[in-house]
């Protein structure tokens, strides 16, 4: 009876092994269930936040060029400020608006308006 009682202890502390595994292998599964949970979750808010980036990268695509388009313009009536300039110097100083230039002035002050210069 000595024998079996000592094997049925064996046993008892296999058991209690063997149990204390179990616990320890169910913990670990559902904490590795947790973080695959966790781990899908940001995968899909890493989806969302690409496509969020996308969508902005695109917007500002395309308000950089409008921008560029609008630069463009900005130059280009800069540039025809600049000729419209040009040629009322070049017209001021021609020798037809200097001859006529006292003609101009009592015109105008006949019609109540400055004068040209």
């Amino acid at each position: 009876m000595n024998g079996t009682a000592e094997k049925r202890m064996d046993f008892s502390i296999w058991d209690s092994v063997v149990n204390d595994r179990i616990i320890q292998f169910e913990d670990l599964e559902k904490k590795y269930r947790d973080r695959c949970r966790k781990t899908e979750a940001l995968v899909e808010e890493n989806e969302k936040l690409k496509e969020r980036m996308e969508e902005a990268s695109a917007k500002a695509d395309s308000v950089c060029s409008e921008l560029n388009e609008q630069n463009a313009r900005i130059r280009a009536m800069d540039q025809e400020i600049a000729d419209l300039k040009q040629w009322i110097a070049n017209m001021e100083n021609s020798f037809s608006w200097r001859i006529t230039k006292p003609i101009r002035i009592l015109l105008d002050k006949i019609k109540g308006g400055k004068s040209m210069g």
